[in-house]
């Protein structure tokens, strides 16, 4: 569940009782006549709907399709709506959907999301980087000094600078 703001704008999770408030969607309905009923057959198919609402109207809407395959969930952008004033908005949001995505993947909501030149998936993980690398021993360094052995430090460092890495990949 998203919550998140963007100057005046808040970004949120879509759900079934979100769609049914009266005057909600109206601005999207009139790009898009058919938004509602794509909303909701999305939600009954367990897909993910992020939207940018502002003063309890939505302005603009990504839609994710959920698809199984080989047994695995496999999140794929459908559609994304939004109304004129939102513009200005939309590369941040964007952004925060996107850290989103990465999330649902490294909690194992799911094992793939699918966004147009965007690949997300665990195993496309950046296992080797150089700032990872220096960032893994600048903690060692960092935790050899509180912990007075440079050996438990650098340890220590490399466990949780390993944590740190890329995860998204681009398609070639």
């Amino acid at each position: 569940m998203i919550s998140s703001n963007i100057k005046g704008h808040k970004i949120c999770t879509i759900t079934k009782k979100n769609i049914e408030k009266e005057n909600y969607i109206n601005d999207l309905q009139k790009i898009d006549n058919n938004v509602k009923e794509e909303i909701i057959n999305v939600l009954e198919n367990k897909g993910y709907i992020y939207g940018l609402e502002k003063m309890n109207s939505l302005k603009a809407v990504y839609i994710f399709d959920n698809i199984r395959d080989n047994k695995k969930k496999v999140v794929v952008f459908n559609k994304l709506l939004y109304v004129e004033d939102a513009k200005d908005k939309m590369n941040e949001f964007e952004k925060i959907i996107i850290e989103e995505l990465k999330e649902l993947v490294n909690w194992g909501e799911c094992s793939k999301v699918i966004w147009n030149d965007i690949e997300i998936e665990p195993n496309n993980m950046n296992t080797f980087s150089f700032p990872t690398f220096s960032m893994c021993i600048s903690l060692g360094l960092l935790y050899g000094i509180i912990f007075d052995n440079l050996a438990i430090g650098l340890l220590f460092g490399v466990s949780i600078g390993s944590c740190f890495g890329a995860v998204v990949k681009r398609k070639k």
